[in-house]
């Protein structure tokens, strides 16, 4: 039998998590980078109106999952895609070289 450690109502979630096996510190790990990143785009982007319609939603190997909300904002993400994927290496030292861009518009 697994002991379980439940947080505590003054145990900040994220202290708890980052105790857990490391399979949950990797996914908290993980969901954090992607936060950075997404926090990252906003931020450099913020004069592009369709940028905030857009999540970056995973890095698989070299490909950088895209969720839009819209169809309409892929089409400059396509034209900006070298821009991104050099943001991505100069903030973040991702060596990515595809994107995979989907329309999620539940996201």
């Amino acid at each position: 039998m697994v002991h379980q450690i439940k947080p505590t109502e003054a145990e900040p979630l994220q202290n708890w998590l980052s105790q857990q096996p490391q399979t949950v510190r990797e996914l908290l790990s993980r969901a954090q980078r992607l936060t950075a990143i997404n926090n990252e785009l906003q931020k450099q982007w913020s004069s592009e109106p369709w940028v905030k319609s857009l999540r970056i939603a995973n890095i698989r190997g070299n490909t950088v999952v895209i969720f839009s909300q819209t169809a309409a904002s892929l089409v400059p993400l396509r034209y900006r895609k070298a821009s991104l994927l050099g943001l991505l290496k100069e903030r973040f030292n991702l060596t990515c070289t595809e994107i995979d861009a989907r329309v999620r518009p539940d996201f």
